[in-house]
């Protein structure tokens, strides 16, 4: 398996930190909880048109040998850390993956970032439907609790009648405010 966190930070407006202190700061960090921490090498790197540093790094965690690749980098106030890990035996692998991640690397200009004013992902009727749905099951949990003889809800699904499990009532279909694009894992 192969691991990657991008963690973002406000950087002071004074004295503004270049890519190298936010460097040194982040493996100040790792070093309190990677032993063995072994530099195998590190430099210069350019991120869509921004310059930073790069260090390649083997470590162990636990009991297993771990390969890092972290770059650092600054723009527009707001420093970035870049890291990624594997298995010390997934090096190879870890190098691909890790230079098609920061080959495709792009930062947003504000004015790519999302308005203020703009339409909130989720419509006003969706938020409602959502908070409907979640009083009746607080509700049924509720009447469950109170008269438990009583509730179909304890019946397992092979008690139940198909068409009683269906419900033909709108407002608690909810759509995801991600669409269909969303998916576990991405």
């Amino acid at each position: 398996s192969l691991f990657l966190i991008v963690i973002p930070q406000k950087l002071p407006t004074f004295p503004v930190p270049d890519a190298r202190a936010v460097k040194s700061a982040g493996i100040e960090v790792m070093q309190k909880t990677i032993a063995d921490m072994q530099l195998k090498r590190q430099g210069d790197i350019t991120l869509d048109g921004v310059s930073g540093v790069s260090i390649f790094f083997e470590g162990t965690v636990e009991t297993e040998r771990v390969q890092y690749i972290a770059t650092y980098i600054t723009h527009a106030g707001w420093g970035y850390q870049i890291i990624a890990w594997a298995a010390q035996t997934a090096e190879r692998r870890l190098i691909e993956e890790v230079d098609q991640i920061l080959a495709g690397w792009s930062f947003l200009e504000r004015d790519q970032l999302p308005k203020a004013d703009a339409a909130p992902p989720i419509a006003e009727a969706d938020l409602n439907a959502a908070a409907d749905l979640q009083n009746q099951i607080l509700n049924s949990v509720e009447n469950t609790i109170e008269h438990p003889e009583s509730s179909d809800s304890l019946l397992d699904d092979s008690d139940q009648d198909d068409s009683e499990s269906e419900s033909n009532d709108e407002s608690t279909n909810l759509v995801h405010p991600f669409g269909d694009s969303f998916s576990e894992g991405n």
